[in-house]
């Protein structure tokens, strides 16, 4: 959807940027519940994500014009009505604070900027002393031989292999797959990016989509979408257009 992520290893890794209003940087989208990151206090207590929801959806509704601000019960064992919400929040900060009854503001969770948590790692080489670097991660082959060879980007990775490609489209494996980049590159799980999600998201059958023809336009200058700089570019800007495969493409067609 375009908004902004960051990643806080606390938190499990890469979540949007919120501010108090759970709103993410795409001003029409707002976040709640684990996509946000998940704590220990979250794992113990789901009303903290019932109460992110609700948060979530007076702002989405105020956004509109349906709706006022409100107080929303305290967490339990709180002081009731109107008093200040003190739910975890990732990256506050960005964006005005939304304001409860009374005046109050919700409060955030401060971020260990930089710090990446050891746990990472042991998880990692607990996944490689089991299976070595021939650990199936996901529905793809040769993923050993592209981290020793392939580029540190996990797109790339994705075309060249078909990680993430599979019906749950990098929700299982684009950890492991980051966290071997990372391993191969010595570097850490935060400085490799994610992949790009392409809708529609999940697989569909190709009766679905049969029907609509292409322009031949397309037809013709398809190899151009395989340029990850460019990846969404569409075909008729200029120098888009590619006269022949080039060896990254002759490869991708080789490896189908």
């Amino acid at each position: 959807m375009g908004a902004r992520l960051a990643f806080d290893s606390a938190l499990g890794g890469w979540i949007p940027e919120l501010n108090d209003q759970m709103q993410t940087s795409v001003p029409t989208v707002f976040a709640a519940g684990d996509c946000t990151g998940v704590h220990d206090a979250m794992l113990a207590d789901p009303e903290i994500a019932r109460t992110q929801g609700r948060l979530a959806g007076i702002a989405a509704a105020q956004s509109l014009g349906a709706a006022t601000p409100v107080a929303l019960p305290h967490e339990p064992g709180g002081q009731g009505e109107g008093a200040a919400l003190d739910i975890p929040l990732p990256h506050r900060g960005r964006g005005p604070q939304f304001e409860l009854s009374g005046g109050t503001a919700r409060r955030g969770l401060s971020r260990s900027e930089g710090a990446v948590h050891s746990y990472w790692q042991t998880w990692l080489q607990s996944l490689l002393h089991a299976g070595g670097w021939e650990v199936n991660i996901c529905q793809c082959r040769s993923l050993d031989t592209m981290l020793r060879d392939g580029p540190v980007n996990q797109d790339q990775i994705k075309r060249l292999t078909r990680a993430g490609m599979g019906p749950c489209q990098s929700r299982r494996c684009r950890e492991q797959v980051g966290l071997l980049l990372a391993q191969a590159a010595a570097t850490s799980i935060d400085r490799i990016p994610l992949p790009s999600f392409r809708p529609p998201i999940r697989p569909l059958p190709m009766n679905v989509l049969w029907p609509t023809d292409e322009p031949a336009a397309m037809r013709e200058d398809w190899v151009s979408w395989f340029g990850i700089p460019t990846q969404f570019s569409p075909h008729w800007e200029a120098g888009m257009a590619i006269a022949e495969p080039t060896a990254q493409t002759r490869l991708i067609l080789s490896d189908e």
